[in-house]
């Protein structure tokens, strides 16, 4: 079986953990957040050092073409590869102790990650990374080590233990890795699968042919003379739900404790606007490729 015929799939899951696993996974997202901006700093002052270096060789009268600075015996962080940043790791958690409590795969994953980031730079397809900060990345992730346990809904992780998950689908082929991640207050598991991937042959109706233009009135007209209808009537209630608590908001004295409920009320109601719009885009796209063979849309930026 090649990787050509692997596909991979990911289930999220809602979880019921505990005060204290709660608690324990806000300091595990914040020592993994830690490690990842100390290792970037690590990587920027190790680069700029390195320029500094070839400009100083330069100046003296080398010409340093781009291979040739590569083989300087000073070379950054980010050109060691992922050991060169793992290696880091045990002097790190020495230095802060606070990092002993933290399980050393989700620590090593974030120096995965970074490093994965820098690739990306480097092949031009994506931006320089970033620090990471505390309101926006809340996750780690295990790669081996965990346990899943359909039957009961639970899955266990290291250091960790058992704890409760909703089930709201069956997990399909081998699970390869495990994500915890805070989204509006509530915990989430996203559990990555790989499976074998079939070739799925059947003859194509063409007589079941559908073309979709996008509207602003209407979400969506078909080809057929059937549309989609908007979602207006189902998002307006919450919209103007949102617009009462930002206007009460406004008049709160910020990080009061008033303020921080009404944040926590608007985030939900954000979260709720969200959900509303997936389920309604998976429900809907599920019924399109159930009833059509063939689905033609235009090319829009939308």
């Amino acid at each position: 079986m090649t990787d050509a015929n692997l596909a991979k799939l990911a289930c999220k899951f809602k979880l019921e953990p505990t005060g204290e696993q709660r608690r324990f996974f806000s300091r595990t997202a914040g020592c993994t957040r830690f490690v990842y901006n100390h290792l970037l700093f690590k990587c920027r002052e190790d680069f700029r050092e390195y320029l500094e270096e070839i400009d100083t060789r330069q100046s003296n009268g080398e010409a340093l073409n781009r291979d040739e600075a590569k083989k300087l015996s000073f070379r950054p962080l980010c050109y060691k590869g992922i050991t060169g940043l793992n290696y880091l790791l045990p002097d790190l958690r020495k230095e802060y102790p606070f990092l002993q409590e933290c399980p050393s795969q989700a620590l090593q994953q974030k120096a995965q990650d970074l490093m994965s980031a820098y690739h990306r730079f480097f092949d031009g397809k994506g931006g320089l990374p970033r620090f990471k900060k505390k309101a926006l990345h809340n996750s780690f992730r295990f790669p081996q080590g965990f346990e899943l346990d359909e039957d009961r809904k639970k899955i266990w992780l290291p250091k960790i233990g058992w704890i409760k998950y909703r089930k709201s689908r069956n997990i399909f082929g081998k699970p390869k890795n495990v994500t915890v991640s805070l989204n509006h207050g509530d915990w989430y598991i996203s559990v990555q699968t790989e499976f074998e991937l079939k070739p799925l042959i059947q003859e194509i109706n063409l007589n079941t042919a559908v073309g979709i233009d996008m509207g602003v009135i209407r979400f969506a007209t078909l080809s057929d003379e059937n549309y989609i209808p908007s979602l207006k009537d189902r998002l307006n209630p919450v919209y103007e739900k949102i617009e009462k608590l930002q206007r009460r908001l406004s008049r709160k004295k910020k990080d009061s404790k008033r303020y921080i409920k009404l944040r926590i009320k608007l985030s939900k109601l954000h979260k709720k606007l969200t959900d509303i719009r997936y389920d309604y885009l998976q429900k809907e796209s599920a019924r399109l490729v159930k009833n059509h063979d063939i689905i033609c849309v235009e090319d829009l930026k939308v």
